[in-house]
């Protein structure tokens, strides 16, 4: 998955990452070990934007607080916590 600004705008930001030695996976939302980071990305639509991201490795997360829908909580395959969010 490639994370690109909308058509027409230039990219703002960019996010950097490192390995760290005996890293463990976040237990959010409760659990001795807290999330490291959290991204919203926001889709067109959550339920197209959902199967593309399973299909490139996330997994749905047991926890789903949104009642409407209007976000999903997924995991990347390193375990962090990311959501998907209606605009």
């Amino acid at each position: 998955m490639s994370v690109l600004p909308p058509t027409g705008h230039a990219a703002m930001f960019s996010i950097g990452c490192q390995q760290i030695p005996d890293y463990q996976r976040p237990t959010w939302p409760s659990g001795p070990i807290p999330q490291q980071a959290h991204l919203d990305f926001y889709v067109p639509s959550v339920a197209e934007a959902v199967p593309r991201a399973v299909a490139a490795g996330a997994v749905p997360h047991e926890f789903q607080p949104s009642r409407d829908g209007q976000f999903v909580v997924l995991l990347d395959p390193a375990g962090h916590p990311f959501c998907l969010c209606e605009e």
